[in-house]
């Protein structure tokens, strides 16, 4: 309750929340949290280490040590309080060692679909990986076509690896994707094809998160940090 109060503004406080999300915002990890009737976000700016992304934190009561910062808008009144945190070594685990919550097998045509698991049930999903992004996640072939898993700390895969993946479904842009707290080998295979279309047709919402192939005329090269584009 205390943490709602405005004049808390700048003040170095230490707090007791539930984290409903751990995401990152470019380089920056962001823990969406509620404590009482507050909503906000713990901010601790990056970049940091892929292992150091503590990704189980979702779903989780904690204790946080950090700087209290508040939005304002025009009229100086709050409109959203978060904590600027040095490190994820300020934001600690209250969870109390005792029975795993069970998770359900299902496929991802199901996820957030009507009576199937929405944001709060935890799941498991198989797969097939199409393309691995080391400390960022990865691409599956699933029964429901692609999906992308958000995951810094896996191990090792190559398109091929089969896998099981344990998380909470979350909205995405086009669909549902899975933030995951752990990813299981279960075997390899060859890696799946790419599903040859026109380019037109490869931008319809089915194809999202899907490895696919077409068929175009090179325009140019630009080439940065990230590597290089083709237009």
């Amino acid at each position: 309750i205390e943490l709602a109060r405005p004049d808390l503004d700048c003040d170095w406080v230490t707090v007791e929340a539930d984290v409903t999300e751990v995401m990152m915002n470019e380089d920056n990890l962001v823990l969406e949290c509620r404590a009482g009737y507050c909503d906000f976000h713990v901010l601790i700016e990056g970049p940091l280490p892929p292992e150091s992304v503590p990704w189980d934190l979702a779903e989780s009561r904690v204790r946080i040590r950090g700087v209290v910062a508040t939005i304002f808008n025009s009229n100086r009144q709050m409109t959203r309080r978060f904590l600027r945190v040095s490190s994820p070594a300020d934001v600690v685990s209250l969870r109390v060692a005792g029975k795993k919550r069970e998770a359900r097998l299902v496929g991802s045509s199901q996820l957030l679909r009507l009576n199937g698991p929405g944001p709060n049930d935890l799941v498991k999903v198989r797969g097939v990986v199409t393309f691995d992004l080391p400390g960022r996640g990865m691409f599956l072939r699933a029964d429901g076509g692609g999906l992308w898993v958000q995951t810094a700390r896996s191990p090792e895969t190559s398109p091929g690896t089969v896998v099981e993946v344990e998380g909470w479904p979350r909205e995405g842009t086009m669909k549902p994707f899975i933030r995951a707290s752990g990813v299981e080998i279960l075997g390899h295979q060859a890696s799946p094809p790419p599903l040859m279309n026109s380019a037109g047709k490869l931008l319809d919402s089915s194809f999202e998160s899907e490895l696919v192939a077409c068929e175009a005329d090179p325009l140019n090269v630009f080439r940065g940090a990230d590597g290089a584009t083709l237009e």
